[in-house]
């Protein structure tokens, strides 16, 4: 599961809802002045640290599709893995504020004194 930002709709939002009872998943993105302003993903949560990301980021959205904010499950396995695209920046962990480029220089500075 993953939340963050306003999950719960209101007059002046929008939300982009996927359900899928095959997969056990739901993914709802909710949109405000064209920016995402909130997430609630549960199941398949791999969209997170990309969607935690535009909300800080206060990334504007119109020139976006829909598809693209909520990607379909049928492009995996192709191109490079969900943390390779990650951007050195992308939070791993909301709570804790851990990017991806903060993990990777703690394994490097690990492999180098041992």
């Amino acid at each position: 599961m993953f939340s963050a930002g306003q999950f719960i709709e209101a007059e002046e939002t929008k939300s982009i809802r996927i359900h899928d009872d095959f997969e056990n998943t739901f993914k709802k993105v909710v949109i405000r002045d064209n920016r995402v302003v909130g997430a609630v993903l549960f199941g398949d949560t791999s969209d997170s640290s990309r969607l935690l990301s535009m909300m800080r980021s206060k990334t504007d959205i119109s020139q976006m599709s829909k598809a693209s904010l909520l990607p379909s499950e049928a492009g995996e396995g192709q191109g490079e893995s969900l943390v390779a695209a990650m951007e050195d920046g992308d939070t791993v962990c909301g709570c804790n504020g851990v990017t991806k480029g903060e993990i990777v220089c703690a394994i490097k500075d690990q492999a180098n004194d041992g």
